[in-house]
């Protein structure tokens, strides 16, 4: 297999957080330090942020690439990193708050079926915000972002209609769980 880039999509206005929810301490660091160690653990290298202020996640030490396509959602920040690969040959792209992401729960991502997007999933919902897409799915993501779409998850179904294989990977709940407000800082 080679290279496989992780990426953080740290682009979202963090609305319901009230402050840049990368920076927000959980369990003693930053929500999006704690995903760029799970990346890095997990196999990832090398770890990137995707969108928000350049300046402001600077303090995190990590390359924070543009969003080339600021508000418009994770499917934009998913098509910037796929667009930054370089020779790698995925991304496992990553919401910057899964503060229980492990790199045990990267590794299966990185471990499923080569040349598809992996997308994590328990029970029957999907997480394409926690997945590995192949360098190849661009120009066919792209096409369906460019053609109105700005969900991902409604991209990952475009997708499937396309014949890409898209691969569910079950990991445990606990890995998937968003910090999204203030009350959840407290579990």
């Amino acid at each position: 297999m080679g290279r496989i880039v992780g990426a953080v999509l740290t682009g979202g206005a963090s609305r319901r957080m009230g402050r840049t929810k990368a920076l927000v301490p959980y369990r003693g660091a930053p929500l999006a330090a704690r995903v760029l160690v799970a990346l890095g653990d997990g196999g990832c290298d090398p770890v990137v942020l995707v969108g928000g202020d350049a300046e402001e996640l600077a303090v995190l030490g990590f390359p924070v690439l543009p969003d080339r396509w600021p508000d418009e959602g994770p499917l934009g920040g998913v098509l910037s990193a796929l667009g930054a690969l370089g020779d790698a040959e995925s991304v496992v792209v990553t919401a910057c708050d899964l503060g229980e992401l492990t790199g045990e729960t990267v590794r299966r991502i990185i471990d499923g079926p080569p040349g598809a997007a992996v997308v994590v999933a328990f029970g029957t919902r999907r997480h394409p915000t926690l997945a590995r897409y192949h360098s190849d799915v661009e120009r066919d993501l792209e096409a369906i972002f460019t053609g109105g779409e700005r969900s991902l998850m409604g991209a990952l179904g475009a997708l499937e209609r396309r014949g890409v294989d898209v691969v569910d990977v079950t990991v445990e709940e606990q890995r998937l769980k968003n910090v999204n407000d203030a009350g959840d800082l407290a579990c």
